[in-house]
């Protein structure tokens, strides 16, 4: 006996199914894709506050010396401008976010530089 009511047209050719099955691994691989990168991002993470706290040679040069020289003379500029930005916000209603992004671009530099030292051991 057959059900002379339903409609076929609602069901998916393979050209469809295949698609489908196929954006659903991609999805999958995606989404692992993410979760191996932050597992990454938090290592680096705890690598460079353990270089910081430790007050290792790598966090000092990162903060004041080679990672800072390096930076300013970056062709892109962030930090220079970033740091000219602030010194004339002084004072002024924009000072707060000037601050704010000086200390993103400087946060960045040093994780950047002691992530780089310490690479070999992630």
């Amino acid at each position: 006996m057959t059900n002379n009511n339903f409609d076929y047209r609602w069901l998916p050719d393979s050209n469809t199914a295949a698609l489908n099955k196929y954006e659903l691994e991609q999805e999958k691989l995606f989404r692992a894709a993410e979760i191996e990168q932050d597992n990454l991002d938090m290592k680096i993470e705890e690598l460079v506050i353990s270089e910081l706290e430790a007050d290792s040679a790598t966090a000092i040069e990162a903060i004041g010396t080679e990672a800072t020289l390096d930076f300013i003379n970056h062709p892109n500029k962030k930090l220079k401008e970033a740091l000219i930005e602030a010194i004339y916000c002084k004072g002024s209603n924009s000072q707060d976010v000037s601050d704010r992004e000086l200390g993103c671009i400087f946060r960045e530099l040093v994780t950047d530089y002691i992530a780089g030292d310490v690479e070999e051991l992630i």
